[in-house]
């Protein structure tokens, strides 16, 4: 990080900023093609938790190449001054990089879709035979992290 006064070192911070966004923007690629998405996720344990259809370009993407990188940001106010060039916007955020995995054991698909529904509301939930079957989960390992506050 070029700039280490706004760099955040502490993982309790880091997963302070994943736990309050509400989108994951997840990158990927095929080739020489990238691709980014925002997606509704799940945190727990240093893995992030997604779910999606069970086709499509996202999918088809991750299993070529299951590199990604992802990022968190919890905007907290813009910064007005005289000169335009000196307005910023007060954040926090949080890059990192990782390995996709698919789940496909259905005990495992469940807790994992547990922890994306609890980021969200808390409570017990249940799913149906034919939305697991129609579903893809995958957990992406992280690898690296890096937080940043402006």
């Amino acid at each position: 990080m070029r700039r280490i006064d706004k760099e955040i070192r502490e993982i309790a911070d880091i997963e302070a900023i994943i736990l309050q966004a509400q989108v994951c923007h997840l990158a990927m690629s095929s080739g020489d093609s990238p691709y980014l998405v925002p997606l509704s996720f799940g945190y727990h344990a240093q893995k992030l938790y997604f779910h999606s259809a069970r086709t499509g370009q996202k999918i088809s993407m991750l299993q070529e190449n299951p590199r990604v990188c992802f990022s968190f940001s919890n905007e907290e106010g813009l910064e007005r001054k005289p000169v335009a060039c000196e307005w910023g916007i007060r954040y926090r955020s949080v890059i990192g990089t990782g390995c996709v995995r698919f789940v496909e054991e259905e005990t495992e698909k469940v807790s994992a879709l547990d922890v994306i529904m609890q980021h969200y509301a808390p409570g017990k939930f249940t799913y149906s035979a034919s939305s697991l079957a129609n579903t893809a989960v995958f957990v992406v390992e992280i690898e690296t992290l890096s937080g940043k506050s402006s």
